[in-house]
């Protein structure tokens, strides 16, 4: 059986594999090898587990070949640990083979350059951008500049800097002059930290950290570009920051540097009568002189040029009392009408270099196919006994008849989910089915590309220029395969030339000390942020919460079923999951996502017997009413939410999480068998993980229009959850989908999964230590937001139980001509009472139907009495919504939840803070917390209603909110929403006009822009036009 195997092992190991290939293969052998069940590896006797005893024997001899044959030849005691395998992921942070090696610096180069009229924007062809980047970089390692000031450097929005450039752009980016910004060398960007708050278009600060402050000072640097002319208020705006940070960082070395565009008096040696600029200087020149000498200011520019007109403006200002040399480079660069100039700066910094040596991932595609095919016996083999555990009973739970204890059933699902994950690693690293990516620090293009490598300036060109040259047919040729294989996928690569939003750097800091925090340091941090989360004080009701608790556990103690009452009438679906249904989730999967320990294109393998082991586990799991602890590791990466793209603070941060290949398969079946359930506990309202959004945001619009032309009111009620995802209690979860008619091996498989649910953070390659969260839902997981989307139907429960009536589009007809003679708005009506119980109207309601059943003429005078006699506002209208038709209750999209109100005194009952509100309830019944700040839960009178009082309301009123990704104004104009969209399309425009930096050809263009440009236009235009 493990013939073909051994004879792959070996046919591998004498192929001689790369040094990375080997270094991963042995580093997810151990991983196996650590992750194998005590049962197995104790090697126990099979004595209490007759049924799986084939299971288990296959199991021990998987762990001895790979124990005895493959690790000791596998390993030869090096790499191992530095390498980011697979199946066992990344370095551990704690590891001695991850630790950083520093590189201390004393001293960096600083500078100012502008790269002339044209900038670095592309007028001709890509290779211009390109060589005048590479000409940058390449002068600023010949002068040792660490932090180049680029004034008017015309970036555009979409322009990739090219691959393995040295250097990272911290500033503006716009084709337009009045922009400024760094080029900062990547090996000290951690140590770099952007002012945010002081920075500007034409005004860019950042401040450099020392490693040491005992040692060192910090360093302040102030990228400016000032128009021509004398721009006074440009230079105050500078020199008044400049003024605050001297004062918040006193100890700090200061450095201006820029283009000015003045002509100070002191950087030429001219005779007496010279007319030129410095020497009779304009009067704008005079005044910005003296504020820079008010401010303690001076250039130390040599007299020397910085500009072909042989003037000075190109200035590096530092404070009077420094003595410091600058000089003016003599060579132009890049053909730029402007000069270098530099200077050099002591300080401290520990540059930390990751010595990981770099990355090997599966390969996606049809290798996975012969692969598989290559060790069809041994698959065969543990189908087959996965198969003889299916037919025994007594594996099953004691709760449904079983005989063997939970602790054993899982040890036997372990070992078999075990054993398959052994073969395929295997398999994937001995047939080649792996990505190697290295990350051996090498001698940077950059530096083959100086011009002291070549014989001459125009050699040096040509160089550069082909180098550009040839990347931009990589491009292409990359582009027009994809286009030909997989036009979805095309599209995707063409949009990452211009989407670059997502690119983003994690470099935290130590809150107290502002210090740079190494990996460990990081994770740690990370891991804190998310245990401070699910370890939170949000107030709740001890009582529900205990309630909550003990009837989970009724339900479980009674194996998934209430036997007392138990009134859901559907059949219950027990048996084995099929083949049809492991395909139907299988076609789900995309190729291109990522999981744990194997992946999608190894899943989607046509190979029989490896999908009948799929199959077998899938039902192994279902039979025993487990879930394997393989299964059950959770990876977290962060994603950044707001603020800078070198992210700074973990509040910055979003957590996402990835699972196992397995976990997809079991959930997804799950889900295909409880999603109709779920869905309809949720309700219609309730979209997420059910369809799109659009028909929510017109639902609100057609809502407002028809009242509106009804002469009736609408208020909407916005509601926003904190933590969300991150603090749903597990014991809620469960019992909401137990209410929506999860029952019996599918709720215990739920119940499971919830409990045996564990994390760990990876950062940069490197992991945490695993640990336990105990609450939030199991994002990653296919049926998270499903299982989620049950708990929040309790909210809209709640708000139901506080509104009287869901609000009404359409009035009957004797409704509409009684309000004609009735004044809902007269000045004794109480606005802000809450509306009455629901049953309070239900006497009312009655006598209109059937007053429309035996005298309708009278109905119409009757309501008009009803509403006069009713004496808060929020009665008048919930007794109109009571009679109404279309009506519309909460609006959600899985947290993301907006409720539309016929009062105030509704739209109070809701938001309050007060223990009988609609949020309060919710929030005390399941230990959550909603967000009352600024641009969170909020409140929104639309049209002509009348306007929401600030006091009675515990939350914000607003005029105009992003409600699921569109702007909504209280007016329904939707003008500002046009205003940004047309903002967004003019960026893409730009981005597309100068596409050429991307090495994308003209046909592509033209896709971009109908798929991108296009559609941002068409679908934020339909609710503007709606509302016409």
């Amino acid at each position: 059986m493990l013939s073909a195997l051994g004879k792959l092992f070996d046919s591998w190991m004498r192929s001689g594999p790369k040094r990375l290939e080997r270094a991963a293969a042995t580093k997810d052998a151990k991983a196996l090898l650590e992750a194998a069940p005590q049962i197995i590896s104790s090697e126990t006797s099979l004595r209490n587990v007759a049924a799986a005893r084939s299971l288990l024997a296959l199991a021990i001899d998987l762990h001895r070949f790979l124990r005895r044959d493959v690790l000791p030849l596998l390993d030869d005691g090096s790499l191992v640990e530095s390498v980011v395998a697979p199946y066992s992921a990344g370095m551990m942070a704690n590891s001695s083979a991850t630790k950083l090696v520093p590189h201390m610096i004393n001293s960096i180069g600083l500078g100012t350059f502008n790269p002339g009229r044209s900038g670095l924007a592309q007028l001709g062809t890509d290779a211009l951008l390109h060589w005048r980047l590479w000409a940058i970089a390449a002068a600023m390692q010949e002068n040792g500049i660490h932090i180049l000031a680029l004034p008017s450097p015309r970036l555009p929005p979409g322009a990739l800097l090219p691959e393995g450039f040295p250097m990272s752009w911290l500033g503006t980016r716009s084709v337009s002059w009045d922009t400024t910004g760094f080029l900062v060398d990547s090996d000290i960007l951690d140590n770099v930290i952007v002012l945010e708050e002081f920075c500007s278009d034409r005004i860019f600060w950042l401040r450099i950290q020392a490693s040491s402050a005992a040692s060192s000072s910090d360093v302040v640097c102030c990228s400016y570009y000032c128009a021509t002319g004398g721009d006074v208020q440009t230079w105050t705006t500078l020199l008044g920051d400049y003024a605050l940070l001297s004062r918040k960082f006193p100890r700090a070395n200061f450095f201006l540097l820029g283009d000015g565009n003045i002509h100070l008096s002191y950087l030429v040696d001219h005779p007496a009568r010279c007319g030129c600029l410095h020497c009779k200087q304009p009067p704008n020149d005079v005044r910005i002189e003296h504020m820079i000498g008010q401010a303690g200011l001076r250039a130390i520019n040599p007299l020397a040029p910085t500009h072909v007109s042989g003037t000075a403006i190109d200035l590096i200002l530092v404070p009077r009392s420094v003595a410091m040399p600058a000089r003016v480079l003599s060579e132009r660069i890049g053909a730029s009408d402007h000069h270098l100039v530099t200077c050099s700066c002591k300080i401290s910094l520990s540059c930390f270099y990751n010595n990981a040596i770099g990355r090997v991932s599966w390969q996606a595609g049809e290798v996975w196919d012969e692969a598989l095919e290559s060790i069809a016996p041994a698959l065969e083999a543990l189908s087959v006994a996965i198969q003889e555990v299916l037919q025994s009973t007594d594996m099953r739970s004691p709760l449904l008849g079983g005989g063997v204890s939970k602790k054993l059933r899982r040890a036997v699902l372990d070992s078999a989910a075990w054993s398959r994950d052994l073969l395929v690693v295997l398999v994937g690293h001995f047939h080649g089915a792996v990505r190697v990516k290295s990350n051996m620090l090498k001698c940077r293009d950059s530096l083959s590309l100086s011009p002291s490598n070549f014989t001459s300036d125009a050699a040096f060109k040509a160089a550069v220029k082909e180098a550009a040259l040839r990347e931009q047919n990589r491009a292409a040729n990359t582009y027009s395969f994809l286009r030909q294989k997989d036009r979805a996928q095309s599209e995707r690569f063409l949009s990452s030339f211009f989407n670059k939003a997502s690119e983003f750097q994690i470099a935290l800091l130590d809150e107290s000390s502002g210090e740079p925090l190494s990996h460990e340091a990081m994770l740690d941090l990370l891991v804190e942020d998310m245990m401070s989360r699910a370890s939170n004080d949000f107030p709740a009701d001890a009582r529900s919460l205990q309630e909550t608790d003990l009837l989970v556990s009724d339900v479980r103690s009674r194996g998934g079923f209430d036997l007392h009452n138990d009134s859901w009438s559907e059949p219950i679906q027990d048996s084995f999951y099929t083949l049809e249904e492991l395909d139907d989730v299988l076609q789900k999967c995309h190729s291109s996502k990522k999981c744990l320990h194997g992946c999608f294109s190894l899943l989607k393998s046509s190979q029989s017997s490896h999908r009948k082991v799929v199959l077998g586990l899938a039902n192994l799991s279902r039979h025993i009413g487990l879930t394997s602890t393989l299964w059950s590791l959770r990876q977290f990466a962060h994603i950044r939410k707001s603020g800078a793209k070198i992210v700074r603070k973990v509040q910055c941060l979003r957590p996402i999480s990835l699972v196992a290949d397995m976990a997809h398969v079991i959930d997804g079946l799950w889900l295909a068998r409880n999603r109709s359930k779920l869905e309809s506990f949720a309700g219609p309202n309730q979209v997420g993980g059910v369809s799109a959004t659009n028909l929510l945001l017109l639902a609100i619009l057609l809502l407002a229009q028809a009242r509106d032309y009804q002469g009736l009111p609408l208020y909407l009620a916005i509601l926003d959850l904190r933590w969300a995802f991150d603090v749903a209690r597990l014991s809620s979860m469960k019992l909401a989908c137990f209410q929506a008619g999860v029952r019996g091996t599918d709720w215990l498989l739920l119940d499971d999964v919830l409990d045996s649910d564990r994390q760990y953070v990876q950062l940069h390659g490197f992991l945490s230590h695993v640990f336990r969260l105990g609450c939030g839902i199991a994002q990653g997981r296919r049926f998270s937001v499903h299982v989620f989307n049950s708990l929040l139907s309790w909210l809209r429960d709640e708000i139901q139980q506080v509104t009287a009536a869901n609000t009404s589009a359409w009035l009957p007809k004797y409704a509409i001509r009684a309000l004609a003679h009735v004044d809902l708005e007269a000045s004794h009506v109480d606005f802000y009472s809450r509306p009455s119980p629901v049953d309070a109207l239900e006497p009312c309601v009655s006598r209109l139907q059937e007053l429309m059943a035996n005298a309708p003429t009278q109905a119409s005078a009757e309501l008009q009495t009803m509403i006069n006699s009713l004496g808060s506002y929020a009665d008048k209208c919930a007794l109109l919504d009571a009679i109404g038709s279309f009506s519309l209750g909460p609006l959600q999209y899985v947290d993301d939840a907006t409720v539309p109100c016929s009062s105030p005194g509704a739209v109070r009952a809701i938001v309050n803070k007060g223990g009988a509100s609609a949020y309060s309830r919710y929030a005390a019944r399941t230990k959550a917390q909603f967000n009352y700040g600024k641009n969170k839960t909020c409140a929104m009178a639309l049209l002509n209603s009348p306007p929401l009082d600030h006091e009675a309301l515990d939350c914000d009123v607003v005029d105009q909110k992003h409600i699921l990704g569109v702007l909504f104004d209280s007016q329904l104009t939707f003008l500002p929403l046009l205003s940004q969209s047309l903002a967004r399309g003019w960026s893409m425009f730009v981005d597309l006009f100068h596409t050429a930096e991307t090495g994308i050809k003209e046909n592509s263009v033209n896709t971009l822009y109908s798929h991108s440009v296009v559609g941002i236009y068409v679908w934020e235009a339909v609710c503007f036009l709606k509302s016409l």
